[in-house]
């Protein structure tokens, strides 16, 4: 019995995989119309009538939007992934903690003297908190702080 159960659960998690890889295909899909769409708009209606100044260099920036296109692209197979994702956060976490200013002579540790001149000083990547006390858990989250 439990090999049926094993068998149900590998089925489970390999249909909510397959459902995470369309919402991927479909997101990149998306993107891709939102990005080429107004440049092929306007390559059809050039066809047709001469475009104007505006409307050429409103296409000069749709073309762009093609390329931003193939930029974004890696970038959005990247933080579809998990483990990506993570590194990533604990990266941003670990160079806010390193770059963070403090303020006040109460937040210095023991041995760094403040003086009138530097009114901030640097945190050292030996100053990191090694029980991690800062947490994120959105990119977002470190971009807002």
């Amino acid at each position: 019995m439990t090999s049926l159960q094993g068998a149900a659960g590998t089925g489970h998690a390999r249909m909510r995989m397959d459902i995470r890889l369309a919402r991927t295909f479909g997101l990149i899909l998306l993107i891709l119309v939102g990005c080429w769409l107004p440049a092929l708009s306007f390559m059809l209606a050039d066809v047709f009538v001469i475009l104007t100044h505006t409307q050429q260099r409103a296409f000069a920036f749709c073309s762009t939007l093609c390329l931003v296109n193939s930029a974004v692209n890696p970038l959005l197979y990247a933080l579809r992934c998990r483990e990506l994702r993570v590194a990533l956060l604990q990266l941003l976490q670990r160079l806010c903690v390193i770059g963070r200013c403090k303020k006040t002579t109460q937040d210095l540790p023991p041995g760094i003297h403040f003086t009138e001149e530097s009114s901030c000083t640097a945190i050292t990547e030996h100053e990191i908190p090694a029980n991690g006390t800062m947490q994120l858990h959105s990119v977002s989250e470190m971009v807002n702080n």
